[in-house]
């Protein structure tokens, strides 16, 4: 079939999808309740408003350093186009077609067409994917400069001309102005070539020149940023969400964890809260800035957290599987309604375990327990077809690799006791990716094997 029909028909049938689920969000908004928001929208919104009122980046009266501008400045150059959050979500609904779009391209190009069809397929069927495209948080831009960062890697490493090294440092720049959790991205493909120089495969001339153009670009973009940031508030870095991080949920379940008490007991305990009760328990910090608080609780964070490295790394874990195999059935009963925000869940998943808070589950909300039951396969299959793929030999050892380490790179870097599905949406593209080239070499063997066995071909 060919090839533009192939991709435009996933496109269209990705939008009715789309638009459909806005619709239902819309009749949903009629009730009073507003599905397009979470919890963390408001701080992006209220970001992009400090743009349009003041032309500055604040938080109240103190310098905005905890959410990174790319994502307000996007709500704020939709403002200047229609003031609603109504057409916030439908460019994010074009954006995530363009996403799909560069995932057809990449997969067609250096895997096969088919494999294209059945990896786009898989991605605009995916619910949460779908959701979070309707809501108004960042998951959707940054997931399009991730997959336009992979797809300039994989380019740069066929052509290896440097323009593509270039573009790539800046999409990665771009993509952590959007959130901060790209800054290490560029490190991906170094990591990728150290395995294939391990394993022995030729490397290319200049590759280690085009990487430092790589990584020289992108901090030229970025460096403004951090420079801004130490200047204003004396913290030289992209966001002080690495600290809040650190100390108000990994720490905290960590003391939760040892002090055998609820983790949002313990969260609360340490100032999630309320600010004034870390400054009320290290009075050196009376007169300090916000940056100064942020690095001294990311300081105690990984203290905390290093001298209870065993207990860290088994929530961490736990938080690593929640990002794969969470189906994220809450987010959809909240879009419509049917679930309150903050009602405890991750938290019991969190202080009690998983197979307790499902139990509990089953008690108190049985619809959530049966939709997520019920859900729950996808995400498992989807995990095990991206493993498939990684073992076979039949797909080229970089494509693996590379594929493997924007994974990992994802799941460690986000795991801990915050970690949620939604965390999977980023690499949700990369997972869809491997599992249609699975499914599709496993399909053409399928086949080869029937036509082997057919009755006019038997001796």
């Amino acid at each position: 079939m060919n090839r533009i029909l192939l991709g435009t028909g996933v496109i269209l049938f990705s939008l009715i999808l789309k638009i459909l689920l806005f619709i239902m969000g819309l009749k949903a908004e009629q009730s009073g309740f507003s599905p397009f928001y979470s919890p963390d929208s408001q701080s992006y919104l209220t970001a992009s408003l400090s743009l349009e009122k003041n032309h500055s980046f604040y938080a109240s009266s103190s310098p905005e350093i905890f959410r990174t501008p790319g994502y307000p400045l996007f709500l704020y150059l939709i403002k200047q186009i229609h003031h609603s959050s109504h057409t916030i979500i439908l460019i994010q609904i074009l954006i995530s077609l363009l996403s799909l779009y560069l995932l057809f391209c990449i997969v067609s190009k250096f895997i096969s067409e088919k494999a294209a069809f059945i990896s786009s397929v898989l991605y605009c069927l995916d619910p949460l994917s779908n959701l979070y495209t309707l809501k108004i948080m960042p998951e959707t831009l940054f997931t399009f400069f991730i997959l336009f960062f992979l797809q300039t890697i994989l380019l740069a490493g066929k052509t290896n001309q440097y323009r593509h090294y270039l573009l790539a440092g800046i999409l990665a720049a771009m993509a952590s102005y959007i959130r901060p959790l790209a800054q290490f991205l560029i490190l991906i493909p170094c990591f990728q070539s150290i395995f294939l120089i391990m394993k022995k495969h030729p490397v290319r001339p200049r590759l280690w020149i085009n990487y430092l153009i790589m990584i020289g670009s992108f901090y030229v973009c970025i460096f403004p940023w951090q420079w801004r940031n130490y200047k204003k508030a004396d913290y030289f870095g992209m966001s002080t969400v690495t600290a809040v991080n650190l100390y108000f949920y990994r720490a905290a379940a960590v003391l939760a964890e040892v002090k055998g008490i609820d983790y949002y007991s313990m969260r609360k305990e340490m100032g999630a809260y309320d600010s004034s009760i870390v400054i009320e328990k290290n009075p050196e910090l009376k007169n300090a800035s916000s940056g100064k608080i942020a690095s001294f609780i990311e300081k105690e964070g990984k203290n905390i957290i290093f001298g209870h490295l065993k207990t860290y790394l088994k929530i961490h874990w736990q938080g690593i599987i929640r990002i794969l195999l969470d189906p994220g059935s809450a987010e959809f009963l909240k879009y419509f309604g049917l679930y309150k925000e903050g009602s405890g869940l991750l938290g019991q998943c969190i202080s009690h375990g998983v197979l307790t808070a499902l139990t509990d589950l089953f008690k108190t909300n049985p619809i959530l327990f049966w939709l997520t039951l019920f859900s729950s396969p996808w995400n498992f299959f989807l995990a095990a077809f991206t493993i498939w793929f990684l073992i076979k030999k039949e797909f080229p050892f970089e494509i693996r690799v590379m594929v493997l380490l924007f994974i990992l790179y994802f799941l460690i870097l986000s795991g801990g006791p915050e970690a949620t599905g939604r965390f999977r949406i980023p690499i949700l593209p990369v997972m869809t990716m491997a599992a249609g080239a699975f499914l599709d070499i496993m399909g053409a063997k399928k086949i080869k094997n029937s036509a082997e066995n057919a009755p006019w071909n038997r001796q």
